[in-house]
C-alpha cells in the first residue's frame, strides 16, 4: 500500500487544528452577533456559521428579513435537546456520537434531531441521524435497539424518509434481514413507506435459497443461515446473539 504524501498529511492535521479552533467558537460570546433564543435558555452564535450550515437561516439573515438586523432570534415549539444538538453541530459535526450507544433512548433523541433538522434545512445533519438512527440493523443482532429503530422510521412522516429510502433499504436488507423481516413492526413500516417493499423483494428472491436452512431463536428472534447448502448442519447449541441454550428452532 502506498504512502501517504506528507505534504498530505501535514494539510489534513492543520484541517483538524483549525476544525478544532472552529468549535471553540459554539455557545461562546466571543465574536458572537447573534443569540439564540430557546424554551431551555439561549444559545450563543454567529450568523455567517448559520447559515454556512442551513438554509433557513441563510434565507432569514440575506433575504430582507427583520432578523437580518437583529441581535437576539427566538425559536419556539421545538424539542430543546434537538434544537441545541442542531446548534452544535453547526460549528463541529461530530456532536452526534456523543449521545452514546448504550443511551437507552439514544434512537428516539436521533428522531427528533432529524425532525429539528428538517425543519432548519441542515442536510448534513439529517443524514447523520439517519445513519446514527440505521446503525442496529447492521450490528450485532439486538431485538429491542432494533424494535427501537424500527418504531423511530415509523413515526416519520413519507415525505421526511423518501430522500433516505436507499440507505435504509440496504441497512434493512444487511446481514439481519431475515431477523428484520419476522418483526411485526417492520410489516407496519412497509405499509408507511411502500417504497421500502422493492429492495425487501430483491433480498428475498437473492435469499431464497438460504431460507430453506434457517434456524430462529425463540428468545430474540436471531436467525442462523447454515452455509452447507448440500447437508442437514445443525444450529448452534447456543444463539449468537442473546446467549440462550437450546433455543434454537427450524424456521
Amino acid at each position: 500500500m502506498a504512502a501517504v504524501p506528507y505534504n498530505h498529511v501535514l494539510a489534513f492535521k492543520e484541517l483538524k487544528s483549525w476544525a478544532d479552533r472552529f468549535s471553540s467558537f459554539s455557545d461562546d460570546e466571543t465574536l458572537s452577533d447573534i443569540t439564540i433564543l430557546h424554551e431551555g435558555g439561549k444559545f450563543y452564535a454567529h450568523k455567517i456559521v448559520l447559515a454556512a450550515r442551513s438554509d433557513y437561516f441563510k434565507a432569514l439573515f440575506t433575504d430582507g428579513f427583520k432578523e437580518s438586523t437583529e441581535q437576539t432570534i427566538e425559536l419556539r415549539e421545538d424539542n430543546t435537546e434537538a434544537l441545541v444538538t442542531m446548534l452544535k453541530f453547526c460549528y463541529h459535526k461530530n456532536i452526534l456520537p456523543d449521545l452514546g450507544e448504550e443511551i437507552e433512548d439514544h434512537v428516539e433523541k436521533t428522531k427528533q434531531i432529524f425532525i429539528v433538522a428538517e425543519k432548519y434545512l441542515v442536510d448534513g445533519l439529517k443524514r447523520a441521524a439517519i445513519d446514527v438512527i440505521l446503525k442496529p440493523f447492521t450490528r450485532h443482532w439486538n431485538q429491542e435497539h432494533v424494535y427501537r429503530a424500527l418504531i423511530a422510521l415509523l413515526k416519520l412522516e413519507p415525505e421526511l424518509l423518501r430522500p433516505f429510502y436507499g440507505i435504509i433499504g440496504e441497512s434493512i436488507t444487511d446481514v439481519n434481514f431475515l431477523s428484520i423481516f419476522c418483526q411485526p413492526v417492520y410489516n407496519d413500516l412497509l405499509l408507511q413507506h411502500p417504497p421500502l417493499i422493492a429492495a425487501a423483494n430483491s433480498k428475498i428472491f437473492d435469499m431464497k435459497d438460504d431460507m430453506s436452512h434457517a434456524w430462529r431463536c425463540s428468545e430474540c428472534d436471531y436467525f442462523w443461515i447454515s452455509r452447507k447448502k448440500n447437508s442437514r448442519e445443525e444450529p448452534p447449541f447456543t444463539c449468537p446473539a442473546c446467549d440462550e441454550d437450546e433455543s434454537m428452532r427450524e424456521w
